[in-house]
């Protein structure tokens, strides 16, 4: 599903962070 791209791609950002 793309949302759960979009949702893994966020949280890699956010950990990033």
């Amino acid at each position: 599903q793309l949302i759960d791209q979009v949702e893994q791609i966020t949280e890699e950002q956010n950990y990033q962070r």
